[in-house]
């Protein structure tokens, strides 16, 4: 894709071109949302680029790929663009640093994977980097991430364990406590562009100042529902036209402090959808640059406090870009 006027690219000095984050009021109550002007989030040189995290002064977190299949992370606070890896990311093809989410503190979580391959969760305050390996049961931990972090200091994330389930988790002041929606079950492995961490079992992915997270299980047939947990009472979520069948359904991304939520959905052969909700109101976020077929689509993981809409979109052939989308609110 060349440039264009609704191509934000990060440039090799660090300059996201052409925006400088602002922090504006809050929406109207009640609000409904309109999806506004959508930029193209891209690292120059890189392969693939996600962007994963939004905070209320706008600034984002993400990783990209480079030409050698390595990750990094990268951060935009004002425009400018900080690379980090975590120390104990491996160099290789398939291994380093992603950045995922980032609080009003400029905390940053993610996950990195080692020289090993061992995929590990990790909080950066201020290049200060703490690992989490999650909590160890059931023959232990194979794998952890940590997805968001609130102002509070508490992480949501997910681990699985050597059987191949996954259970979400939540991380604050070095003590761990393991999330299972009570509808949760174990299944076969899903293999279109979901997250890799919802495959079978439950996974925290976003979390708000309140504690409210969200995230995604997978039931007994394979299929994806999003939940809502409110002081351990799970609600589900499924989205309008979700898929029914192994592999679709639905994801709960990311939560805002009043509540405004972020997903998508799973059709039939794989296509994303995406959507944000406002107090019950539902709104398609879907890029136009997004392709349509399996494996393609829009995948919004974060909105702030003013309705900026962070994620990644799929396009044609399943290239992934990062988009940032900006509200339209209205009474």
């Amino acid at each position: 894709m060349g440039k264009s006027p609704r191509v934000w690219l990060l440039a090799g000095v660090g300059v996201l071109v052409g925006f400088v984050p602002t922090v504006a009021p809050g929406p109207p109550t009640p609000g409904r949302y309109s999806p506004g002007a959508y930029f193209t989030i891209k690292y120059p040189g890189a392969t693939a680029t996600d962007a994963s995290g939004i905070n209320k002064f706008g600034q984002i977190v993400g990783y990209y790929t480079d030409a050698h299949g390595i990750s990094h992370g990268f951060v935009d606070v004002a425009g400018k663009l900080r690379t980090f890896n975590d120390p104990d990311a491996g160099t290789k093809s398939g291994q380093g640093t992603q950045g995922s989410g980032i609080n009003d503190s400029g905390t940053i979580v993610g996950g990195f994977s080692d020289a090993r391959g061992v995929e590990r969760g990790f909080v950066d305050v201020a290049g200060r980097f703490t690992t989490l390996n999650g909590p160890t049961i059931g023959g232990g931990t194979s794998y952890a991430y940590a997805n968001f972090i609130n102002d509070a200091g508490t992480v949501s994330g997910v681990y699985g364990t050597r059987n191949g389930t996954s259970y979400g988790f939540t991380y604050r002041d070095g003590r761990y406590t393991t999330l299972v929606d009570p509808h949760a079950r174990e299944a076969p492995p899903v293999t279109t562009q979901v997250p890799w961490w919802v495959s079978s079992g439950t996974a925290g992915l976003g979390i708000n100042s309140a504690g409210v997270i969200v995230g995604t299980y997978s039931d007994a047939n394979g299929v994806l529902h999003g939940f809502i947990d409110v002081a351990g009472r799970f609600t589900t979520f499924d989205g309008r036209n979700a898929g029914k069948r192994m592999d679709e359904g639905t994801d709960l991304f990311g939560i805002s402090d009043s509540r405004v939520m972020v997903g998508s959905v799973v059709l039939a052969r794989g296509a994303a959808r995406g959507f944000v909700d406002v107090a019950g109101r539902i709104t398609p976020i879907n890029d136009p640059y997004a392709g349509r077929g399996p494996d393609e689509g829009t995948l919004p993981t974060d909105v702030n406090a003013i309705g900026v809409i962070v994620g990644t979109y799929y396009t044609v052939g399943g290239g992934a870009l990062g988009f940032e989308l900006t509200p339209h609110w209205s009474l």
